[in-house]
Order: C-alpha cells, then sequence, then structure tokens
C-alpha cells in the first residue's frame, strides 16, 4: 500500500542530507561574512564611564549622586584603561589593596561603584552578556558603626548658633528627619500646618521615589509657625550651591560651640528619639522614608523616653523672636541683624538654664 519500506527509508536518509548540507552552508556563510566584517570597537572604560553619567544625567539622578560615583571609580578607570580586558583576579587584586587604604564604608563604595559599571557595560554590549565581574562576587564588608546623634542639651546648642537663614533646615532635619536633599527641593505649600504633616512627594525624595507624609511634632509646629504664611521654595537655590553654603554654615557653628561633627546627625538624632517614644520600627521607617531593616541597623542609637522627651520639648525661648526670612540677610546690615538675632536667643537660653 505505502510502497517498499526501502525506499521510503532512502527517501527519508536523503532528506535529511540534504537538509544538513543546506545548514551548513548556510553556516558558512555566516562565518564568512563574520571574518570579514570589521571587528566591534568596544569604547574605552573612561568612554564607557562617561556613557553611564550621561545616562545617569538623563535620567535625572543628583549631581551628588554622580560626583560620588566620578570619585569611586576614577582611580579604578585609570588602573583598568580597556574593561573588557580587566580580569577577575586583577579586580579582585585592586578590592584587596584598597582596603588597606580606606576604610570599610569607603571600599564597599567603591565596589557597589564598580558593580555598576560593570553591569552597564554588559547592558550595552560592552562587555559579554555572560560575564559576570570579579566584584559582582565579593561581598560587601558591611561594619558595624556607632550611629552618631545629638543630646537634647546639644541639639539646643546647635538651634541657639544657628543663624535665621539656615533656621528653617536645622528643625525640619532635627524634628522631622527629613534628608538634606529633600529640604532643598521642598516646598512651604508642602508643609501642612492644619494638618500637622509634610508632604514629602516622590519628587522631593528623589532618592527613593515614594511620597510620604512626615508628623509635624509639637516642637517642629512652634519653631515653623513665624514661616505659616510663606510660599514658595524654602530654599530658592541650586541644590549644590545651598549644600556648600550650609557646610560653611556647620564649620561657623563648630568654630563657635566647639561641638563636633556628626554625620547625618540631625536625621539619626530625630529616627533614634522617636524610636523612643513609638517602640515601633515600622513607624519610624514610614516617616523617613526607609526600611524597618535600616532602620534598625543605621539608625538607632538607643535613646530613653526621658531623653526623647527633653528632645522634643516645646521651645519657650523664640516666643518673641521675629524670624527674618531664610535668604534675606545678604549685606553687612542683614548681617548684623543675625548676630543681634544669635545673641538674643543665647542670652534667653542661658537665662532658662539658669
Amino acid at each position: 500500500m505505502y510502497g517498499d519500506y526501502s525506499d521510503l527509508e532512502k527517501l527519508r536518509a536523503d532528506l535529511v542530507r540534504d537538509t544538513l548540507r543546506q545548514l551548513m552552508r548556510q553556516v558558512g556563510e555566516i562565518l564568512k561574512r563574520q571574518s570579514e566584517e570589521e571587528p566591534r570597537q568596544v569604547p574605552s572604560s573612561a568612554e564607557i564611564l562617561a556613557e553611564m553619567f550621561a545616562e545617569l544625567a538623563e535620567l535625572r539622578r543628583s549631581q551628588r549622586h554622580i560626583q560620588s560615583l566620578r570619585s569611586c571609580l576614577r582611580s579604578f578607570v585609570e588602573k583598568f584603561p580597556r574593561l573588557e580586558r580587566a580580569q577577575d583576579a586583577e579586580i579582585s587584586a585592586y578590592l584587596r589593596d584598597l582596603s588597606q587604604k580606606v576604610g570599610p564604608r569607603r571600599r564597599d563604595n567603591v565596589l557597589s561603584a564598580i558593580v555598576q559599571l560593570s553591569r552597564f557595560a554588559r547592558r550595552r554590549n560592552y562587555l559579554p552578556a555572560d560575564r559576570r565581574s570579579a566584584a559582582e562576587a565579593i561581598r560587601k564588608i558591611k561594619p558595624t558603626h556607632d550611629v552618631q546623634t545629638w543630646t537634647p542639651a546639644e541639639a539646643r546648642l546647635l538651634l541657639a548658633y544657628t543663624s535665621p537663614r539656615w533656621f528653617p533646615f536645622t528643625v525640619l532635619s532635627l524634628f522631622a528627619g527629613l534628608r538634606t536633599s529633600e529640604i532643598f527641593r521642598l516646598d512651604w505649600s508642602a508643609i501642612k500646618f492644619d494638618q500637622r504633616v509634610i508632604a514629602v512627594s516622590a519628587k522631593v525624595a528623589r532618592k527613593i521615589r515614594i511620597s510620604r507624609l512626615v508628623p509635624i511634632q509639637d516642637c517642629l509646629m512652634a519653631y515653623l509657625e513665624p514661616d505659616r504664611n510663606r510660599v514658595g521654595p524654602v530654599y530658592p537655590l541650586n541644590p549644590k550651591t545651598a549644600e556648600n553654603l550650609r557646610s560653611k554654615e556647620m564649620q561657623r557653628i563648630r568654630r563657635l560651640t566647639g561641638l563636633g561633627r556628626k554625620t547625618n546627625a540631625n536625621r539619626h538624632s530625630y529616627a533614634s528619639y522617636r524610636l523612643a517614644i513609638t517602640k515601633d520600627y515600622g513607624q519610624v521607617a514610614l516617616e523617613l522614608g526607609n526600611s524597618p531593616r535600616m532602620v534598625r541597623e543605621n539608625y538607632n542609637d538607643p535613646k530613653s523616653e526621658a531623653d526623647a522627651a527633653a528632645y522634643f520639648e516645646v521651645p519657650q525661648v523664640l516666643d518673641n523672636l521675629s524670624m527674618p526670612l531664610p535668604l534675606e540677610f545678604v549685606n553687612e546690615q542683614n548681617c548684623s541683624r543675625v548676630r543681634n538675632f544669635s545673641r538674643r536667643v543665647v542670652d534667653l537660653l542661658t537665662s532658662e538654664i539658669a
């Protein structure tokens, strides 16, 4: 019915042979074309880095973030000018040598930056898709460190010597825990005095890009009450300019008061004292725009309830003081007003303590 079985087998074998010949011919043509094409030019490490920075700028990452990456990767790019030729053993040796020169946190920052650069290069097909950098296999040190905070007395001293220009910044960071970058993007309209919350939008909280509501504590309400009717940006300055001016302000305060340098102490203080009151990592994490784990590991300097009550105590010394606009003093006459204001605050604070 179907003919000779041997004829079918022969026909099948002929089909398979013809198909294999056709496939081999196509593969040969592809290999020939690839061999005749110019080899693909992979950019240098410096050029790949520049592309990554350009992409980050398009994604509206902060200049501070980009500058931090530039600082972390400058020596790496000089050491490895051709990223595709960098061997895993060489990268591991580079990180081991770096650990002898810098602290654990700096070393981990450099490690993260190298991983970010390698992943960007793979995404742009500058590195093979299946090649993982040695940096991606190295674990971070994640050193334990003391969380730096202010005592209630130190916080009052900081407030007493803060100039009117920076008073809103100081109270928003001390008693609302806002990030520096958030305060520099904040508008007065975001401070809902009647609702007793600060609406931190995703546009303001660019680090996490998640909106949140921060409660206005009684003491913060008292400090900001004179500014209830203000409109516009809290600090109408370029964020980088504002950050530089803020650093100079802290240098001045440290010089006058003897207070030590404490990294991120305002935000850490808010978190630590709020934890003493709420006993709730989740609640404080929500107010800070962080995870409970991050608050537990990096923001918690255990405080007593009594210290927390003293820290958030409603102020009395500013009741009769008229606060100038944050950015209004730019000449000698207004600078004189600032000095007089500071003297009055210190005098009132001293009399209250006595």
